[in-house]
């Protein structure tokens, strides 16, 4: 699937802002003492009903995390993925470095080639000179 850098950054976002999120509300639920009612400046202590909810709400703040850190994990993957199968520069150098090679080790061969001919030429001239005296 081939996401664009848009989409991918809305994805990032969205789960960064969902992990920040949950680490906030699960850090506000930790205390035991809440503001009271009839004086906010002062704190009471949570009846057991309120610290149940808020570990519920808390349970499903974990989880939230655990999901936005796998998506995260995932994302770092496809963007692993997609700058190995689309480096094309990487892929484009790696294929003129082997061209280059190739081309270096055929001039080599076709040199080498050459003075085997020209050897053998000269080999060929002497053996007719010898046999037909020439």
């Amino acid at each position: 699937m081939v996401y664009t850098e848009e989409d991918l950054n809305k994805r990032l976002d969205t789960d960064i802002d969902v992990l920040l999120g949950s680490l906030t509300h699960i850090v506000e639920s930790a205390t035991l003492r809440q503001p009271s009612l009839t004086d906010a400046s002062l704190l009471e202590p949570k009846d057991r009903y309120k610290i149940a909810q808020e570990r519920q709400l808390m349970q499903g703040a974990a989880a939230n995390i655990v999901n936005s850190a796998q998506s995260l994990l995932t994302l770092t993957s496809e963007l692993k993925q997609a700058l190995l199968l689309n480096d094309f520069k990487m892929l484009n150098s790696t294929a003129q470095s082997r061209w280059l090679t190739i081309k270096d080790r055929e001039a080599k061969g076709n040199g080498t080639l050459l003075e085997f001919q020209k050897e053998l030429e000269r080999v060929t001239a002497e053996i007719e000179d010898a046999l037909y005296g020439r």
